[in-house]
């Protein structure tokens, strides 16, 4: 499959979902709920590297202090900061979340705080980037992500992504996408999903989880000329991003090239 742009707003393809509109999730009693995700989900904001402009995309807690995003939503950054939410009853009837501060309740302000956070990883081929908190961590739900891929027809939700919020999908196509190395001039190929899902600019770097609370994917990129049609790196790519080594360092802007360059040899 062939992606003709990146970023938040992708250029069309010649695939269409096919599928229901809105696919039911079956939750597994004797799994993770889905929903405790909510409690992992933040949004990743950035100072412009250069002549890169800021911005504002979203990510997952892998742990306490490291969040996992999308690498295009930090390759032209030279500062990172991570808004984190406050804890997200579960409902599972798979209805709206509702999001709460110091006070219970459907009208609650959300609590949020600012950390800020330096990139550790940074994979431009697979679009993926991981965080250091450098301050207080996420209170996650306790013990690893648990990850896994999924199949053309699968479903599930999009959880906590930073406009759009909740979000079923449907994957109409599991497939190899070829698309522009993020900030970089090669063509790439990795594992992905066309989804029919109903994103927005700025859900980037959210999780994509099936019915059991398995992280399958993240999400990066939505169709700039149909509202359903969005796409995601593969499940089986973020669990080779997490522990694939030669993507771990150290980085800085590179203000000359308006993005993300590794420091030292």
């Amino acid at each position: 499959m062939l992606i003709a742009g990146l970023v938040i707003a992708a250029g069309c393809t010649s695939a269409d979902p096919t599928g229901p509109a809105d696919a039911a999730v079956e939750i597994d009693d004797d799994s993770p709920d889905p929903r405790d995700a909510g409690r992992r989900a933040v949004v990743v904001a950035t100072t412009g590297c250069g002549s890169a402009p800021g911005g504002e995309g979203s990510g997952v807690a892998l742990a306490p202090t490291r969040i996992l995003t999308a690498a295009h939503v930090v390759a032209g950054a030279t500062e990172v900061t991570v808004r984190l939410r406050g804890e997200v009853p579960i409902d599972r009837s798979i209805g709206t979340a509702e999001t709460t501060g110091d006070a219970a309740g459907p009208d609650a302000t959300p609590a949020l705080r600012t950390v800020e956070a330096t990139v550790v990883a940074y994979d431009t081929r697979r679009d993926l980037a991981l965080l250091d908190l450098d301050g207080d961590g996420v209170a996650a739900p306790a013990g690893p992500v648990p990850i896994r891929d999924l199949g053309t027809g699968d479903a599930g939700i999009i959880i906590g992504a930073g406009v759009s919020g909740d979000i079923p999908f449907t994957v109409a196509e599991r497939t190899i996408i070829e698309i522009d190395e993020v900030r970089g001039t090669d063509r790439v190929r990795r594992a992905g999903y066309l989804l029919e899902a109903a994103t927005s600019p700025g859900d980037s770097g959210s999780g994509l989880y099936d019915g059991r609370g398995y992280l399958v994917g993240v999400l990066f990129a939505v169709s700039t000329d149909n509202g359903r049609r969005s796409w995601a790196t593969a499940g089986d790519e973020v669990d080779a991003f997490i522990t694939d080594l030669d993507v771990r360092g150290d980085f800085a802007c590179d203000p000359d090239r308006s993005r993300l360059a590794p420091i030292g040899p």
